[in-house]
């Protein structure tokens, strides 16, 4: 419904009355209103969208360039550009009764079920589980890069 027929439906159904809070007739009508913020939300998404698919695209580029010179980070406009690493460990083959079972016999007992994120952070925390014998007949570790920004420090 266009905005002048949407105030012309409301002055009518509040004629004679107090307006309701909110509703102005002078004013922003809040339904139109939030149509319009919806429309806004559906075209900053896309944007979004569209923007995570370029910065994809060119954390590879990035990704490939420090590997090459050796280079951790590089600060240009006022931001940091970093390599980020992180180790993640998982069950292999998705097998989590194996999981649990190598899990308590590398002395992991609380893992009732082994979590992907909870056994990365032992890891993480502790890299010489890695080297127990237990270990790599069950579990995989990598470590996984993405490139990240931050605003430089001045």
């Amino acid at each position: 419904m266009p905005e002048d027929e949407e105030r012309d439906l409301i002055a009518g159904h509040f004629a004679g009355g107090p307006w309701p809070k909110g509703i102005d007739p002078n004013g922003v009508i809040p339904t139109a209103r939030i149509a319009q913020i919806d429309e806004e939300r559906g075209e900053l998404r896309k944007a979004m969208a569209d923007l995570d698919d370029e910065r994809q695209g060119l954390e590879e580029i990035v990704l490939e360039q420090f590997a090459d010179t050796g280079v951790q980070s590089v600060t240009l406009n006022g931001r940091t550009v970093y390599l980020y690493s992180q180790e993640w460990a998982k069950v292999l083959d998705g097998d989590q009764a194996r999981g649990v079972e190598a899990a308590g016999e590398l002395g992991l007992s609380e893992a009732v079920t082994v979590s992907t994120a909870r056994l990365s952070a032992m890891v993480r925390e502790n890299q010489s589980l890695k080297d127990l014998p237990g270990f790599a007949a069950a579990f995989a570790s990598e470590m996984k890069y993405s490139i990240r920004s931050r605003k430089a420090r001045k």
